[in-house]
This record gives C-alpha cells, sequence and structure tokens, in this order.
C-alpha cells in the first residue's frame, strides 16, 4: 500500500522524505499485524531532530476502554516530547463509516509540515480461513495531535 500523491502539492521535499520514512518504518507491521491478529493494538513512531526514527507504545494501567486509552497516552506523550521530534505517525484500527470497511489509519504529522491521514481498508473473510483482504488506500487530511494547539 501507498500513500497517494495528493497532499504533497506545495510541501517541501524534505519533509515529504521525513513522512516517506517514517511511514516505511510502521506499514509493514501494521499490515501484518492485521492479516495475523484481525486487529492492532494502537502504536506509533518518530522521526527525532536526529535523523534517527523509534517506534512508541504505551499500555495503560486500566484496560477499559483499552485502544483509546492506549490513543490517548501516546498523544500526550508525543506532545511532551515534541522539542526533540520532526514527525510522527499514530497507527490505529479504526472502522471508516465513509468506506463502509475497517482500516488501518495512519496519521502522519510533520512539525514543518502537514498532517494527514492514510487509510489502508480491509475486510476479514469467512471463517474458518478468515483471509484477510486490503483494498486501495486513501489519503485524506489529518489532525494535529501533537503540534496543534
Amino acid at each position: 500500500m501507498a500513500m497517494t500523491d495528493s497532499w504533497r502539492d506545495g510541501v517541501p521535499q524534505a519533509v515529504q522524505d521525513d513522512m516517506d520514512r517514517l511511514f516505511a518504518v510502521v506499514e509493514p507491521f501494521a499490515l501484518r499485524t492485521i492479516s495475523r491478529f484481525r486487529r492492532l493494538i494502537p502504536f506509533g513512531a518518530v522521526l527525532e531532530n536526529s535523523g534517527e526514527t523509534r517506534t512508541v507504545g504505551s499500555v495503560p494501567k486500566k484496560l477499559t476502554p483499552f485502544t483509546l486509552a492506549i490513543r490517548g497516552m501516546l498523544v500526550e506523550g508525543l506532545r511532551q516530547d515534541r522539542d526533540s521530534l520532526k514527525a510522527v505517525v499514530l497507527v490505529e484500527d479504526v472502522a471508516v463509516e465513509a468506506l463502509n470497511s475497517d482500516a488501518i489509519r495512519f496519521t502522519l504529522e510533520h512539525r514543518d509540515g502537514p498532517a494527514i491521514a492514510v487509510f489502508a481498508p480491509y475486510s476479514v473473510g469467512p471463517w474458518p480461513r478468515r483471509k484477510v483482504t486490503f483494498e486501495p488506500g486513501t489519503t485524506d487530511e489529518g489532525e494535529r495531535l501533537v503540534w496543534g494547539d
């Protein structure tokens, strides 16, 4: 799956390269995880000012509602570290009404560029094999979670 190119208009090449690099860190793991387990616990990755990438995750103290708690903890941690970061990506398993599908949502945000959301819609086949099929991805404007107001 690849990001569609519509978000690239007017975005400096260095910012595009940073976001492509960060997407490449998380995308294969997210697709494999959905294919294998049919679900995904939110996680992310960061591109540090030094140029290093690292994955990030969180485990809440309470398990209800599990994924919302993890998402909130990830966003809060990223906000606290934002001065040392160039770009971030948050990866979540979501239901997308407009696509009438479940999807992996990759929310990418760059300190000096845009926030975009990349959706990888998927469906799970019938029992017993339950094969996962991915549909063509879409890219949309994302929410500024880390460098927003």
